[in-house]
């Protein structure tokens, strides 16, 4: 704006206007009053050196505070260098995939530490709280602890193995104000390059480390009990009586009654407290502690302004789900933040053009003043904006009532475009904008950029920060990436999009994106940080990544201002109907699988909740439209082929087809219900059955069971895909393949001790005519092509025999190649081996596995030296003993 525009355009407030000596009274006691009744704010460990927004941290109270509970805490990786050995770390280990809230201390080995300066109320009791991570490695060792307060041992703890994150507290009584807090970790195991580490253990810890996500102390003293304060009054509430936060929210400011009894000297004193927040949204899901009668809960912040898990109260027969999420559609509109590039690049037309539709878009938006609980005058979208370049420009917060004016004015205030492109802090604004914390509607970052990132680092942070936000739970944001112009890179901001969850990348060239062999998330190698490099700088340089060939999709292109409207439009509307989804603890999507996903919409002339089906699911469509005829619905067949799907690609949402978001616009439906559960995603599909040292028939080398008892199917378990055994040792025949689940292929002399019953004999059952296949206990068969056993070995020696006959038929139809030194009928070179081949029969542990059914084939390598076994025969040898190894 050059100075001829500003001296007719700018407009300014604040300043009183007193035009006689009453007026002048009366603005000299407002200033007055305003000046009397604000009070400083101590703000001590907020991200962003403001009181929380949520007014819950914060309480004012008029007189002296009465001294209660408060919190004081240290991060992780906030220890004594030089009293501690450990280092930082944002993960506790990718194989355990536990996410630090912050960044975590750990240490490795047995006597390691660490060390924390806390603050304490002297000679009073306090208590020390420890988060850390509870789990197994190598499926037997979990982590000891003690925990020390200045060098006195206030308590130990042994893990569970839970594979989660667990909190230990102690009580100690402190002699200073200040406290060493001291966590050391007392046992050690380790296995990785031991060759001794179980692959059957899911996850595998192959190293016992000591991970502390934070530290806290309740301190009896730190705080205010919070009998006394007085009420938040939002800065919109003229009557009321309490305080409100100045703009900045570095300040508070009594209003009403309140402001009046401090002028009138009642109290002696106002006395404010800030709180360090809770470290997760209130409503979102989280892990039950073990024992609890639901193993999923919801967070809550108790007064102390400490996390606390309560689990639900009841939990459904067959799934573990997520809480239940009712969004009220009539005021539940999405948080759009948009974030407009403001470098050089975007100077001239497109800026104006930018201003022209954004401005013309908060009108479409705008359906009246104020939103009603009943949904009147709410608007269509809450509309947000700001700006970034190489430094960022705050200017709007995602809220009602936001209008053209308003996004005209922001433009006009903003710097005129100059600077680079820093992808980063577009993302960080999105991350830091408080309106984006709302788990009760979808939260939605619409990138804007006419360029590509200037840098490597920036790219590369931006798709961290991309992550980080979508996959948090509750109130995910999944961020759009729109490119402007002709000058954007749109494999770029596609990559940026995917990281976002609301586009997709695939590896190699001429991948697919549905295609799981080649997809590629991003968010797969966020949390290491030379990965992530290697990707943005491999997608910005056009370079392959691990030999290969990135492409994603996801860029909304829009080459001048009508295809910008137009994108923009078609995404706002759609965006009405995107419902976010409260994820399981500890996941960063809901599962591939739509049927772990439940949605359901409130039909208030009905009085009830009807289940919605997704879109490609026809059956479920057909009873969806059943269930709507049965509500008295009308023309209910037109909704056949209505449904929900996933709104991204990274499954944190949903959308209802354009039929039912018009009744939601109707208001017809004035209610959608969401939850994500557990789903199984393998049921059917063959597995290799795991096990551990101590089963029976366990190749504990290999994780799995030997020979044909390998062979498994996948089934579901209370939404979890469990491998279940479908197979069962048989007596061992002359075919290739470990019948009886030893670790051994054809060692037929150990029949003799293994089978005893005279109903499973060879030679005593059908004429003997299945002696042979048995080779007549003797170790000297080869077998190439032998029946591939599609017997389960549950039903005793009726199947038995059926699997000798169909084992007879293809050697005798030569499909099979099977030797007993030289042909299946040997002679025996003394009686004591003619003796050998007696009565078989199943030893008790073989008969009392659960019973299944599968298609599949379990057998071994076949010999090459057949003339060893006319050896071996001829001279009575000694078995030789194959380890089954398919």
């Amino acid at each position: 704006m050059n100075a001829s525009d500003a001296r007719s355009n700018l407009t300014c407030t604040g300043a009183y206007q007193a035009d006689d000596g009453a007026a002048f009274q009366s603005a000299l006691d407002s200033i007055t009053s305003q000046i009397a009744c604000t009070y400083p704010l101590d703000i001590l460990n907020t991200p962003d050196g403001k009181a929380p927004a949520d007014p819950a941290g914060t309480r004012v109270f008029l007189g002296q505070c009465i001294p209660g509970p408060g919190t004081h805490k240290a991060e992780g990786a906030d220890f004594d260098a030089s009293r501690s050995s450990g280092s930082a770390y944002t993960t506790a280990s990718a194989q355990l995939g536990l996410a630090c809230s912050g960044t975590c201390g750990a240490v490795n080995s047995r006597g390691g530490q660490l060390t924390y300066d806390l603050e304490t109320t002297p000679s009073e009791e306090n208590i020390v709280r420890v988060r850390l991570a509870d789990y197994l490695h190598n499926c037997r060792d979990t982590i000891d602890i003690e925990v020390y307060a200045d060098n006195a041992l206030i308590g130990s703890w042994s893990g569970s193995g839970i594979n989660n994150w667990t909190v230990v507290e102690f009580p100690f009584t402190p002699s200073y104000d200040r406290t060493w807090i001291t966590v050391v970790q007392k046992n050690d195991a380790w296995c990785n390059g031991g060759n001794n580490c179980s692959a059957a253990c899911n996850p595998l810890s192959g190293d016992l480390n000591l991970y502390v996500d934070w530290v806290k102390v309740v301190d009896p003293k730190a705080g205010c009990e919070e009998t006394g304060a007085i009420s938040y009054i939002d800065p919109t509430n003229t009557t009321g009586s309490g305080w409100t936060y100045t703009e900045d929210r570095t300040q508070v400011r009594l209003v009403g009654n309140a402001c009046t009894q401090v002028q009138n000297r009642q109290h002696d004193e106002v006395v404010t407290q800030v709180a360090c927040p809770c470290e997760f949204i209130p409503g979102g899901a989280c892990n039950s502690a073990p024992g609890a009668a639901c193993p999923v809960g919801t967070w809550e912040c108790t007064n102390e302004w400490e996390d606390i898990c309560v689990p639900e109260t009841f939990c459904d027969d067959d799934s573990v789900c997520a809480p239940l999420t009712q969004h009220d559609t009539r005021i539940g509109q999405p948080n759009v933040q948009m974030v407009v590039d403001n470098s050089g690049s975007m100077r001239g037309w497109k800026h104006s053009t930018a201003r022209g539709v954004l401005g013309d878009l908060a009108d479409w938006s705008h359906q009246g003043y104020g939103c009603d609980a009943d949904g009147t005058n709410c608007d269509k979208l809450r509309l947000g904006l700001h700006f970034w370049a190489n430094g960022k420009n705050t200017e709007i917060s995602a809220d009602e009532d936001t209008l053209k004016s308003h996004v005209h004015a922001a433009f006009d205030r903003n710097d005129p475009p100059s600077g680079g492109t820093s992808f980063h802090i577009a993302t960080e604004l999105l991350r830091d904008e408080n309106k984006l914390t709302d788990a009760t509607s979808p939260n939605i970052g619409i990138m804007v950029t006419d360029g590509a990132p200037n840098w490597g680092s920036t790219l590369k942070n931006s798709l961290k920060i991309a992550c980080q936000i979508r996959k948090r739970s509750p109130a995910p944001i999944a961020t759009y990436v729109l490119g402007f112009g002709s000058g954007n890179a749109e494999n770029v901001n596609s990559l940026v999009a995917a990281a976002g969850g609301t586009g997709q990348c695939c590896l190699g060239n001429g991948c697919s994106m549905n295609d799981p062999a080649t997809a590629l998330d991003p968010c797969d190698y966020a949390d290491n940080d030379s990965d992530i490099e290697d990707l943005a700088s491999a997608v910005r340089s056009g370079n392959n990544f691990n030999g290969q060939k990135v492409d994603c999709e996801g860029n909304i292109p829009a080459a001048d201002g009508a295809a910008l409207k137009a994108r923009l439009l078609e995404l706002f509307e759609n965006l009405q109907c995107t419902f976010p989804l409260t994820l399981l603890p500890d996941t960063q999507s809901a599962s591939a699988n739509p049927l772990g996903t439940r949605v359901g919409i409130y039909l208030p002339a009905a009085g009830d909740v009807v289940a919605v089906p997704h879109v490609d699911n026809a059956a479920a469509q057909a009873e969806f439209v059943d269930q709507l005829t049965a509500k008295g619905v009308a023309n209910a067949s037109s909704f056949s082929d209505q449904g929900w799907k996933y709104s991204n690609a990274g499954r944190t949402s949903i959308d209802l087809s354009p039929k039912l978001c018009d009744e939601i616009q109707d208001q017809t439906i004035t209610r959608v219900d969401t939850q994500v559960c557990e789903a199984c995603e393998l049921t059917g599909q063959a597995c290799e059955v795991p096990c551990v040292a101590g089963d029976a028939n366990c190749d504990v080398e290999n994780g799995v069971l030997y020979g044909r008892c390998r062979v498994g199917e996948y089934i579901c378990v209370e939404g979890v895909d469990v491998c279940a055994q479908t197979r069962n040792p048989m007596p061992e025949i002359c075919n290739g393949v470990d019948d009886s689940c030893d670790g051994f292929v054809d060692n037929l002399s150990d029949n003799s001790r293994d089978w005893s019953d005279p109903e499973w004999s060879l030679q005593s059952n059908f004429g003997g005519e299945y002696g042979a296949l048995a080779c007549h206990g003797l170790n000297i068969c080869g077998c190439e092509g032998g029946n591939p056993d599609p017997m389960n070995g549950f039903d005793g020696p009726d199947e038995f025999f059926e699997h000798l006959d169909g084992q007879k038929t293809i050697q005798d139809d030569s499909s099979a190649n099977c030797y007993c030194g030289t042909g299946l009928t040997p002679s025996f070179s003394d009686s004591a081996a003619a003796a050998n081949e007696q009565t078989s029969s199943p030893s008790a542990p073989h008969t009392d596995d659960s019973a299944c059914s599968i298609s599949g084939t379990s057998d071994s390598s076949p010999l090459d030296a057949w003339w060893l076994f006319g050896v071996f025969g001829l001279f009575g040898a000694s078995r030789a003993k194959r380890r089954y190894l398919n």
